[in-house]
Formats: structure tokens, C-alpha cells, sequence
């Protein structure tokens, strides 16, 4: 799963060191969404990230914190947090440097970060496993996961372990209807049981 995870980010950099080169505000987009991602990774998600204006750095700054990103990634994996966070603190300092205000961007970066982590019990009620969105909408888990990589359903995210989570407000109806509705037909089902077939003389 880490050599994966590890071989689809570096196909991110290069795409952003690439694109740097031909088109400097798709070359932005994609730096935005590799570091998002990079994040995600480590259970951290970054609504207001896309907000903040960033400069593409030079192709050294970017090797500085491709290497950055990997060493976090790896020692989050292997349950090593601290070394994670201490790179973690270097990753927004690195990417600090890229703002207008650095100084801005960081606080409003570590105070997103933590707002993240201190809500987990948030983030379960507000997202559906590929089990419960597959019994939502009559599909099954496999499809929900391929729909999940063709990104059908924003801010869906992976988990360090691999798991996709599909954000509740993706769908129309809540869980709590769901389950109104799901009562009602259990309701005129077991009326209809016990009327019986009507008899074509009934009518």
C-alpha cells in the first residue's frame, strides 16, 4: 500500500515540476491538490486550502519538499507521530515561504490542521464507508470504490489505511431520512401483508 501511495505522489510532482514549465496556473492546481493529498494521507483534511495563493517554487524547493513529504508520510505509517508532526512543522514552514504572508498562512494552516484532528467523532457521523453509500444507492462496494477514483463524489478522501470516506452531503436525502423513509416502507409492507391479496370482487 505505502510503495503505491509513495509511486502516485511522486506522479503528482512531476506533473506540478512539468508543469511548471508550460502552464504556471494548472502547474498551481495540481500543487495544491499534491500537497491536499499529501495531508489527506495523514488523516487531515484542508477545506480552506485552495483559498490561499501560493507561488510555484523552483524545482529545488520542490525536490526539498517532495523529500519532506515522504519522510512524513513514512514515519506516519510506521506509527512514529512525532517524527511525523516534527516534519509535518517543516512542511508548512517550506510551504509558508510560497505565500504573500507568511506569517498568515501558517496560522491559518496549523489552526485548520488542528480544528481536523480534534474532531473524529464529527468526521464519522459526516461520512459514509463504501458499504453504506453502496446500500444507499443499490450498487455495489466495488462501483462505489471505482466511482470514489473517478472522483464522482467531491472530497471523498482515503484513509491512511486505505479506506475510502464519501462525505454524507454528497447525497440528496440525510441518514435520518433514510431511515424515515426505510420505517414508512417497513410500515406499508407489513399493512399490505396483512390485508392480504384484494380480491378482484373487493373493487
Amino acid at each position: 500500500m505505502m510503495q503505491t501511495i509513495n509511486q502516485e505522489q511522486d506522479h503528482l510532482w512531476e506533473s506540478v515540476r512539468i508543469l511548471s514549465q508550460i502552464d504556471t496556473q494548472k502547474a498551481q492546481a495540481v500543487f495544491k491538490a499534491t500537497i491536499e493529498k499529501s495531508l489527506q494521507q495523514m488523516d487531515m483534511r484542508l477545506p480552506v486550502f485552495v483559498k490561499f495563493p501560493l507561488s510555484i517554487p523552483s524545482e529545488e524547493h520542490l525536490s526539498q519538499l517532495r523529500e519532506i513529504e515522504k519522510k512524513m508520510r513514512s514515519a506516519y505509517a510506521d506509527g512514529k507521530n512525532e517524527s511525523a508532526y516534527e516534519h509535518l512543522v517543516e512542511y508548512i514552514q517550506q510551504l509558508s515561504q510560497m505565500a504573500e504572508d507568511p506569517s498568515m498562512i501558517q496560522k491559518k494552516l496549523l489552526a485548520s490542521l488542528l480544528a481536523s484532528r480534534n474532531t473524529p467523532a464529527q468526521d464519522d457521523v459526516n461520512y459514509y464507508t463504501p458499504n453504506e453509500a453502496a446500500k444507499k444507492l443499490g450498487l455495489s462496494d466495488q462501483t462505489i470504490r471505482r466511482m470514489c477514483e473517478n472522483k464522482k463524489f467531491p472530497r471523498a478522501y482515503k484513509t491512511q489505511g486505505g479506506h475510502w470516506r464519501i462525505p454524507q452531503d454528497s447525497f440528496v436525502t440525510t441518514p435520518r431520512q433514510d431511515e424515515t423513509a426505510e420505517a414508512l416502507l417497513k410500515r406499508i409492507d407489513h399493512k399490505n401483508r396483512e390485508a392480504g391479496d384484494v380480491d378482484e370482487f373487493d373493487l
